[in-house]
C-alpha cells in the first residue's frame, strides 16, 4: 500500500506539471491498484501585482488501518526526504511557467515551493498532500484591473477536480468566462469535468466602484449655506446702522445680549460639568455589560473561532467570510493555517465547505 500511495503522489506531480495548453486532467484516476483521490482542489489566490499563490490539495480516502498506516509511512518519508518529492515537482512547474511565458509574452517565474502532508479526520479519514508555490506574472495587470487565466488557457479538469480563482484583497469579480459552477463577489470556481478553450478560463478583477461620499457632500452644502447666511446678515446690519444713536442702541443691545449669552453659557457649562460624572458612570456600566474584546483586537484565528462558537461549533466557510468581512482568499489562507495547526477541521456538504471546531459535537456526516 505504501508503494501505491507513493505512486499516486508521483502521478500528482507529473499531472500538475503538464505544460500549459496540454491536457491537464486525469485527477480522478491517479494511482494504480484502484486507489483514486476523493477530491483535488486547485486554489489560485491572485494578488494585485499579478502574482498568484497556487495551492494544490490532493486527498486519498483511508478506509482501512493498513491504508492509514501506509500513509503515515509516506508522511515520515516526505519529512525525511522532502527534496525527493519537491524538486521534481518544482522543476516541472518551472517548465510549465516558461511555456506560459512564451505563450503570453509576459515575464514569469515560479518560487516558494513547499509540500506538506496530514491526516484529516472528519467522519471519514483522508490522507492529504498539499503543494504550494508562487507564480509571478500569472495574471495581466492594466492599471487597477487584473486579468487572470491566459497562462492556463486550454486547461482541463476532470470530474473530481475543482479550480478556484480568487480576487486580490479589496477587489471584486468583474467578469468571468466560461460561466463558473459557483461565483461570489470575490471568487469563481469550476467543478470538473470542464475542458477550457484557448480563450478560457478568464476572470477579470477590479476594485468596487467608489461610493458617493454623501456625508462630505452634506458638510460642504451646510458650510456654503452658513457662509451665505453670514453674508446676508452682514449686509442687513450695515444698511441698518445709519445714525450714531441707533448705533449706540445697537451696541447696548449687543452688550446685553452678549452678557446674557455669557450667563447662559456659564449655566450650560455648569450643567455639562454636573452631567459628566453621570455620563462616565453610565459608560462604565455599559463597558461592564459586555466584556468581550472587540473584533479588531482579536487575531485572525480568534475571529474565526468566535464565529464558529456563535454558530454552535461549526459553520459554512461563506458565513465566516460574511461575518468577518474578509475576502475569500484571506479566509481560505487563515482556515488553511488553522487546519495545519489542528485548531479546526473542515469537510464538504454538497458544494459547501463546512468548518468545525475539534471539540464540537459530531452531528453532521460528510457528503
Amino acid at each position: 500500500m505504501q508503494r501505491t500511495v507513493a505512486a499516486a503522489l508521483a502521478c500528482v506531480v507529473l499531472l500538475l506539471a503538464t505544460p500549459v495548453g496540454a491536457a491537464s486532467g486525469g485527477f480522478a484516476a491517479l494511482a494504480p491498484g484502484g486507489v483514486s483521490p476523493d477530491s483535488v482542489d486547485l486554489t489560485v489566490d491572485v494578488a494585485e501585482n499579478g502574482s498568484a499563490t497556487w495551492t494544490v490539495t490532493y486527498r486519498l480516502a483511508l478506509a482501512t488501518e493498513n491504508e492509514t498506516a501506509a500513509f503515515e509511512d509516506l508522511q515520515r518519508d516526505v519529512r525525511a526526504n522532502r527534496s525527493a518529492y519537491l524538486d521534481p515537482f518544482a522543476e516541472r512547474i518551472r517548465t510549465t511557467v516558461r511555456t506560459a511565458e512564451n505563450a503570453t509574452g509576459r515575464p514569469m517565474n515560479a518560487t516558494a515551493f513547499s509540500v506538506s502532508t496530514r491526516v484529516q479526520s472528519i467522519g471519514s479519514q483522508y490522507g492529504v498532500v498539499a503543494y504550494q508555490f508562487t507564480w509571478h506574472g500569472f495574471a495581466a495587470v492594466d492599471g487597477r484591473t487584473v486579468r487572470a487565466g491566459d497562462a492556463i488557457a486550454g486547461f482541463y479538469i476532470d470530474e473530481d477536480t475543482t479550480l478556484t480563482l480568487s480576487a486580490p484583497e479589496g477587489y471584486r469579480v468583474a467578469s468571468v468566462s466560461p460561466p463558473p459552477t459557483t461565483r461570489s463577489e470575490t471568487a469563481v470556481a469550476w467543478e470538473g469535468p470542464v475542458t477550457f478553450t484557448d480563450e478560457q478560463p478568464r476572470a477579470t478583477f477590479a476594485p468596487p466602484a467608489s461610493p458617493v461620499p454623501w456625508p462630505l457632500v452634506a458638510g460642504v452644502v451646510a458650510l456654503l449655506a452658513a457662509l451665505a447666511g453670514a453674508g446676508l446678515w452682514y449686509r442687513r446690519r450695515a444698511r441698518a446702522g445709519g445714525t450714531a444713536g441707533s448705533d449706540g442702541e445697537a451696541d447696548g443691545e449687543a452688550d446685553g445680549t452678549a452678557a446674557g449669552g455669557a450667563n447662559a453659557g456659564s449655566g450650560s457649562d455648569a450643567a455639562a460639568s454636573d452631567a459628566e460624572p453621570d455620563a462616565a458612570a453610565g459608560e462604565r456600566e455599559r463597558d461592564g455589560a459586555d466584556e468581550r474584546p472587540p473584533a479588531e483586537l482579536l487575531s485572525n484565528e480568534e475571529r474565526v473561532k468566535r464565529v464558529l462558537r456563535e454558530h454552535g461549533g461549526r459553520a459554512r466557510q461563506q458565513e465566516v467570510v460574511a461575518e468577518t468581512g474578509w475576502t475569500e482568499a484571506k479566509t481560505s489562507q487563515v482556515v488553511s493555517g488553522m487546519r495545519e495547526s489542528g485548531d479546526l477541521e473542515s469537510f464538504r456538504i454538497g458544494r459547501e465547505n463546512v468548518l468545525k471546531l475539534p471539540d464540537a459535537d459530531e452531528g453532521v456526516e460528510e457528503s
